[in-house]
């Protein structure tokens, strides 16, 4: 009995530690880009480009998680959402999830946020851009 308490207390004070501890709903807003490799800000593509993967040039961040939202879309359905997450520098999309959001994306713009977790544990938010989605192919641009 008494080691049933004790796994209790310890199962207990592992989830009020955990529930304590910093998300990206509350991170720290930063007014600038992250050092993001390639450099994907604010620029148009085409609808069916490959999953545009990017790498956090910061030794300091290892955790990343980007949100992609179809502006101006319906925020109940949840195809208008694609999120990635990495716990390494270098964040990579599914490729069937992506094709699947830029179809619904063409027109419109995408609002890319990107949240990253220092070495301490600590949620940053960096300042938001966007990707124009256009319905020309990317063979159109090879011709």
């Amino acid at each position: 009995m008494k080691y049933k308490n004790i796994l209790y207390s310890a199962m207990a004070g592992i989830l009020l530690l955990a529930s304590c501890a910093q998300t990206h709903e509350n991170a720290e807003q930063v007014d600038h880009l992250p050092n993001m490799y390639p450099d994907y800000a604010d620029v148009t593509i085409p609808v069916n480009i490959a999953p545009l993967n990017f790498e956090i040039r910061d030794k300091n961040l290892t955790n990343i998680e980007t949100t992609l939202t179809i502006e101006g879309a319906d925020a109940n359905d949840a195809a208008n959402t694609l999120t990635a997450t990495s716990n390494s520098q270098n964040l990579k999309f599914d490729m069937d999830d992506w094709k699947a959001f830029l179809q619904k994306a063409v027109g419109k713009n995408i609002k890319v946020q990107i949240y990253s977790k220092s070495n301490e544990g600590e949620w940053t938010a960096f300042r938001p851009f966007t990707w124009q989605v256009v319905g020309d192919s990317l063979d159109a641009y090879l011709t």
